[in-house]
């Protein structure tokens, strides 16, 4: 049982390292604009979409947030 979740679960992360490269994603996991971006439709209109990441940066480094 153990060695056949292990077996999926490493097939999988095989599978999603190919599939970034292949289509030459940007990763933005140690970032927060993916949650910014991801939040509601007011975020996304304000800060944009997160297909252009040196867009986002650049848009994101110029606004201020709070939390309430």
């Amino acid at each position: 049982m153990l060695a056949g979740q292990l077996l999926l679960t490493t097939l999988f992360l095989i599978f999603t390292i190919v599939e970034t490269y292949r289509l030459r994603m940007q990763v933005i996991k140690n970032s927060s604009l993916a949650t910014l971006c991801a939040l509601d439709e007011t975020a996304r209109q304000e800060v944009g979409s997160i297909g252009d990441l040196d867009l986002l940066t650049r848009r994101t480094n110029e606004m201020e947030v709070r939390l309430e």
